[in-house]
């Protein structure tokens, strides 16, 4: 039943985030954007792919039991003072809500530094449905994620012309 009434919280977030975004006007070009990079998720990671590489070795060591690091999916994207961070955890849903907080955490404190020192970070952790945990600039959201919440990586709102 628990599993159930989950599904149907998505399935009416979804449906009410469509009818919000489709009211007034077109539809905003930075989801198409963010979808485009979503596919652009990968479980296998070039070492040649240093900024990657790096995420997927310390989330690797940092994995609690029961979690097949092979499954996780990873894309990052560094554009100028920004960086996209992208992370697909299938497992997280049989998480605790303390247990996936950390995967957030961990990815926020390794990106502190080296090749996103300085950048505005737009972080999303999915699971197998969509974004679960999001970090960005001045705002976390441990639940209720959105990708809404990370089209400012891409810039800012299209204005509506009248």
């Amino acid at each position: 039943m628990k599993k159930f009434t989950h599904l149907l919280t998505l399935a009416m977030m979804s449906l009410l985030y469509v009818g919000i975004s489709s009211c007034g006007g077109e539809p905003d070009p930075r989801h198409e954007e963010l979808q485009n990079d979503i596919t652009l998720m990968k479980r296998n990671i070039s070492e040649t792919d240093t900024t990657t590489f790096r995420l997927k070795s310390i989330l690797d060591l940092a994995s609690m039991d029961g979690f097949d690091v092979d499954n996780f999916e990873y894309y990052t994207e560094i554009r100028e003072d920004k960086a996209l961070i992208l992370v697909r955890i299938p497992e997280i849903r049989n998480i605790e809500k303390g247990g996936k907080v950390v995967f957030l955490d961990i990815i926020e404190s390794m990106t502190e530094d080296g090749e996103w020192a300085g950048k505005d970070r737009y972080i999303g952790v999915f699971g197998k449905l969509g974004v679960n945990m999001s970090s960005i600039p001045g705002k976390r959201k441990e639940k209720l994620a959105l990708k809404a919440d990370l089209y400012d990586f891409y810039g800012p709102a299209p204005v509506e012309v009248e």
